[in-house]
Order: C-alpha cells, then structure tokens, then sequence
C-alpha cells in the first residue's frame, strides 16, 4: 500500500496563507480618513463599548433624537462609517443585517469575522 506524502505544519499554514490572500483580494477596499480609522481602532479596542461595529439605522436615529441608542443604553452621538453610494453597489452601508449595532451592509457577503 503506498502512503500519502507527509506533510509538514509549513506546508499547510503555507496553504492557509495562500488561500486566504486570494479571498482578501476579492474583498472590496476603502480608504479610510483619519476620523474613519479612529472610530474603528476605537471600536476594534472595545472603547466604544456596548458598540460591536458601526451603529445601524436605528441606533443612529435613537442617538439623534433620544441621546440614546435604540435599546435605551445612553450614548452621546452616532458612530458611523459613511461610503459613497457608487463604493456601496448601490446598497446602504447604514442598514443593519443582524442587530441593532450591526452596519454591515445587506446586500453582499462579509468578510469572515477577525478574531
């Protein structure tokens, strides 16, 4: 019986990386301003907590009219990441796919979750 060829952790990260810049070079890309990339480090960091990402349509009405996002946690003003209709594919980024605090647009897939 002939055995498969071993292969080393090298091998198979090598692989991993492979794939996974093929994927990232299909994603869509932004530039960010200066203002854009603080809120998200801030958000990346946790110091905009109970905020996960960027706040939907909801929260950022709640917070305009009440101080407040929509599920009454107090909060001062909108977080929000704006993009141009033609970068969006025509989709609104505002919109929520799941949750209140959720920004990612409905309109195609997201990249998979960093951890």
């Amino acid at each position: 019986m002939e055995r498969a060829p071993r292969r080393t952790e090298d091998d198979v990260t090598a692989g991993v990386h492979a794939e996974a810049a093929t994927d990232v070079a299909r994603w869509p890309s932004l530039t960010l301003s200066e203002r854009q990339l603080a809120d998200t480090e801030l958000l990346l960091s946790g110091a905009f907590a109970p905020l996960t990402g960027f706040m939907g349509e909801a929260d950022v009405a709640s917070v305009a009219e009440h101080a407040a996002l929509a599920d009454g946690t107090p909060w001062p003003f909108p977080v929000t990441l704006e993009v141009a209709m033609a970068r969006s594919g025509g989709c609104s980024a505002a919109r929520p796919r799941s949750g209140p605090n959720s920004a990612a647009s409905p309109c195609s897939p997201s990249p998979p979750a960093v951890r």
